[in-house]
């Protein structure tokens, strides 16, 4: 998987949170946070569908923070 260094700005950010409302949650994280077999499985789905909505299971919401930057 390759790592994406560019930034989103809070408008873009926004815009695809607004897009992805409808859509239903495809990857679901778990207290074990983002192992190996849960980042290719974040891959398969983005290469397939583009913008994907996960589901954070068990996590703090300061631990959510983290995640989502």
């Amino acid at each position: 998987m390759t790592e994406n260094t560019t930034q989103l700005g809070p408008a873009q950010r926004r815009a695809l949170r607004a897009a992805a409302h409808h859509l239903n949650p495809v990857v679901s994280i778990s207290q074990k946070g983002l192992t190996p077999s849960v980042l290719a499985e974040i891959d398969r789905c983005l290469k397939a569908h583009e913008l994907i909505k996960l589901r954070l299971y068990g996590i703090e919401r300061e631990d959510r923070a983290s995640l989502s930057r």
